[in-house]
């Protein structure tokens, strides 16, 4: 089993720092991942290499698109058998993660930002509301081989001048994904939540 972790975006909610690498009660967000990706043959896929990582980093150009791009970067045309995509600044209670093709899924924490909505139909990129599962950033696909076509498809067919988002990915891929509550999902992506993460404690 295959697991990607994107961590290389410019993450401007966190100033610029890597969001797999600040630290959440003295751990780094890493290292809490790796917990739950115990079995996985995990990347951390970033814009520049960083010293101290235990595991494979893939390293992508700063200007790759979003996490398209980064994943059309790092996602190589020859692999086969499932492979689990995870952003850089998720945390989950580590649980048994199914096979096949699906979406985490859990309620927004907060109102106050944008998430990806997972649909009956599909994922759209837009304000959740409270009584909604939103993506939580763990997303698994079942054929890495077809996930590495809806990603040409995306980044082909998107203007060059925009982002590629997962639900552009999503919605060219040939399976509807089943959703999959996820829990103790905390969400570190900006300051706000990395100073709540730090405080509340983290899943256990």
């Amino acid at each position: 089993m295959r697991a990607l972790v994107l961590s290389a975006g410019k993450a401007t909610r966190l100033e610029g720092q890597c969001k797999a690498l600040v630290k959440v009660r003295g751990r780094r967000v890493l290292d809490w991942q790796l917990v739950g990706l115990a079995g996985y043959s995990t990347a951390l896929v970033v814009s520049e290499p960083h010293e101290d990582v235990p595991i494979q980093q893939r390293v992508v150009p700063r200007e790759h698109r979003g996490p398209g791009g980064a994943l059309a970067w790092s996602v190589n045309p020859d692999w086969t058998g499932p492979l689990l995509v995870v952003y850089g600044d998720t945390l989950w209670a580590p649980q048994p993660l199914p096979e096949g093709d699906w979406i985490g899924v859990a309620k927004p924490p907060r109102l106050d930002r944008n998430w990806d909505v997972a649909t009956e139909r599909t994922v759209v990129y837009r304000r959740a509301r409270a009584r909604e599962q939103v993506c939580v950033g763990l997303y698994q696909f079942a054929d890495a081989g077809r996930l590495r076509t809806a990603i040409d498809l995306a980044c082909s067919e998107v203007p060059r001048t925009a982002e590629v988002g997962m639900a552009d990915i999503l919605r060219r891929y040939p399976v509807r994904p089943a959703r999959v509550p996820i829990e103790g999902w905390t969400d570190v992506g900006d300051v706000a939540a990395l100073d709540a993460a730090n405080h509340q404690g983290v899943p256990a």
